[in-house]
């Protein structure tokens, strides 16, 4: 400086003078601190800036930062500002942290076991949908193990397991009693041959006919007997008393002997060959309506040949057969009444019959035939039916257990509690985004940090720009050294004279 400097202190009420001028090449200026050296130079800088080049260095503070977290420093006026903005987002990323803690005790196993929060909840859930669920797991293996124990419902024990009950849960079906009893009998059953039944057609307008004609013949005497004539009483009575006596026997009835000659009479009067041939025409009649009567009256299906899914038909059929045997049976009874009594008038014709003629068995011929057939091929397929019977009654069983049960509400209750897991679960995943997304934040901020240290990492260069800085402040330069790979920058130690 080749001129005297005066600097006007009326500005500051820091220096009791007014005053002061810098008359000499160098001057020194020093005092303690706050005693007002930095406003000197800022006064000189004030004043005499636009005349002069003035140059004041006041100290690393402006051009060196700290950078605390690293323990180190920051090289350049312009690295301070960054230093600033990575303090700031340092302390972004704590409050970051602070908050990710904060949601993590949500997602954590609570010290405080009665604390609920988002993982308790879960873990709630959890737990209780899995204990229902083995309840009802339990509930079918032990279900499945009583099915099986029972050879009415299964064949082979096992073949039957859990997952078979399950299957069934949705066919399950009640069954009424009578159904139950209809099965037990099947299952119980062999195969079984229906006895033929050879229905009669009869032609009953023939028989009667046949009746008739008999009714109509009679005997005729040979000579004429005054006492019998007009009397068949007598004349049966003296028909007969001639085949029970011999000459010389007395009549049990007029108490008289019988003689030769009173028989020899009475033989001629009953010619022996015509009466012999009416008899023995009413008796073929009686035997054959006899044995016709007799075969109608024997007409029943047996109903032990017919398996239970077909008794009631058979029941029915009989019930129809049972009111045609009556009809026809009748029928032949007036037929047989009727000859008994031309038995006992064999000289006198009687009144020809006009009975109504009963019906055939033509209808239940054909009902026979079909439940016959029917009957027969669920015998040569008794096994598969006796499987079907079994399944309807195991099915039966199946039914009865899951009600006592109470399986639907079961599945019910497990559904809800499948439900709040679900949600409990979705509560968690929301938590857990959420310290995702801080993370992120975090991770940017990362890249932020890094991004600002890039801008001073070139140390070499940076010291450069400031001992440039300092040529025209100060006597010294930062000089870069490197130790055991350490990089740093020191300022030489200068020695006054």
């Amino acid at each position: 400086m080749g001129a005297i400097m005066k600097l006007d202190f009326s500005t500051t009420v820091i220096f009791s003078n007014s005053d002061i001028e810098f008359d000499k090449p160098i001057n020194f200026v020093f005092g303690k601190n706050g005693t007002g050296k930095s406003t000197i130079t800022s006064l000189m800088n004030e004043q005499y800036g636009d005349s002069l080049d003035i140059r004041v260095f006041q100290g690393f503070d402006s051009i060196v930062g700290e950078d605390k977290k690293l323990n180190a420093v920051t090289l350049g006026e312009e690295n301070t500002s960054i230093n600033e903005q990575i303090t700031d987002k340092e302390a972004e990323k704590e409050n970051l942290i602070l908050d990710i803690e904060k949601m993590s005790k949500e997602i954590r196993e609570p010290e405080n076991k009665k604390i609920k929060n988002v993982f308790s909840k879960l873990e709630d859930s959890n737990k209780e949908k899995k204990n229902k669920s083995k309840e009802i797991e339990s509930f079918y293996t032990q279900s499945a193990a009583t099915i099986a124990k029972d050879n009415r419902l299964v064949e082979n024990a096992r073949t039957y397991r859990k997952d078979t009950f399950k299957r069934e849960i949705s066919y399950a079906n009640l069954l009424e009693q009578n159904d139950i009893e209809k099965n037990n009998s099947i299952l119980k059953s062999e195969k079984k041959t229906v006895k033929t039944i050879t229905f009669p057609k009869i032609n009953f307008a023939k028989y009667q006919e046949s009746v008739n004609e008999i009714l109509d013949a009679k005997v005729e005497s040979k000579i004429v007997l005054e006492e019998l004539s007009d009397n068949p009483q007598k004349t049966n009575f003296a028909e007969k008393g001639m085949h029970i006596h011999n000459s010389g026997e007395k009549c049990s009835f007029c108490g008289n002997f019988v003689t030769e000659e009173r028989l020899t009479i009475l033989k001629k009067y009953f010619s022996a060959d015509e009466v012999e041939l009416l008899k023995k025409r009413i008796l073929n009649g009686k035997e054959k309506i006899e044995a016709l009567r007799n075969t109608i009256s024997a007409i029943k299906v047996d109903t032990n040949d017919f398996y239970p899914d077909y008794l009631e038909r058979v029941g029915v059929l009989n019930d129809n057969i049972t009111v045609l045997v009556k009809d026809q049976v009748s029928f032949l009874e007036a037929l047989l009444s009727a000859l008994n009594e031309k038995e006992k008038n064999l000289f006198k014709e009687e009144v020809a019959l006009n009975l109504d003629f009963p019906e055939n068995f033509d209808d239940v011929i054909s009902d026979y035939e079909e439940i016959v057939k029917l009957n027969n091929d669920f015998s040569n397929n008794l096994k598969a039916k006796q499987d079907e019977e079994m399944r309807a009654l195991r099915l039966h069983e199946v039914k009865k257990i899951i009600d006592k049960f109470k399986l639907d509400s079961e599945l019910v209750k497990l559904e809800a509690l499948d439900r709040r897991e679900a949600e409990a679960q979705s509560n968690f995943n929301v938590e857990v985004d959420k310290i995702r997304k801080e993370n992120d934040k975090i991770g940017a901020i990362d890249n932020e940090i890094s991004a600002l240290k890039n801008k001073t990492k070139n140390t070499e260069k940076l010291a450069h720009n400031i001992n440039n800085k300092l040529r025209y402040l100060v006597s010294f330069e930062m000089i870069r050294k490197k130790v055991d790979d350490q990089e740093f920058y020191e300022t030489p130690i200068v020695k006054l004279s």
